[in-house]
């Protein structure tokens, strides 16, 4: 019985960890736009992926370094509501807000993604 008690825990535990990572490469990520910060304020996505900006009641923006394959900036500055950018090419995109640029910034690690059975 105790080997399966720390049997459960090690599996429980080995989920928790996966479940709570934002260094996996995921189809989807969301990051929640607060008062004064991105959170997380660094997401990994596959290539094609998603990542969901959530703005709570302060108004913020999202605004790309410039480069190749970056997506639309959002603005003008938005409050309570979600806006989508899909990444497509592989690479790491900063963004800040424009109106707290020494305080508010993060990035998009975008990886590739190879379909089960592709090449």
């Amino acid at each position: 019985m105790r080997v399966f008690s720390v049997l459960l825990c090690v599996i429980a535990a080995a989920a928790c960890n996966k479940a709570t990572t934002e260094t996996e490469a995921a189809a989807t990520r969301t990051v929640i736009v607060e008062e004064a910060a991105f959170v997380p304020n660094n997401v990994v996505v596959r290539q094609g992926g998603i990542v969901r900006f959530t703005f709570q009641g302060t108004a913020h923006s999202v605004i790309f370094t410039e480069q190749p394959g970056r997506p639309e900036n959002i603005e003008p500055p938005v409050a309570n509501t979600t806006e989508e950018r899909v990444f497509l090419a592989e690479g790491t995109y900063s963004y800040t807000c424009a109106e707290h640029r020494s305080t508010m910034n993060g990035t998009v690690t975008v990886e590739r993604f190879t379909p089960a059975g592709g090449p």
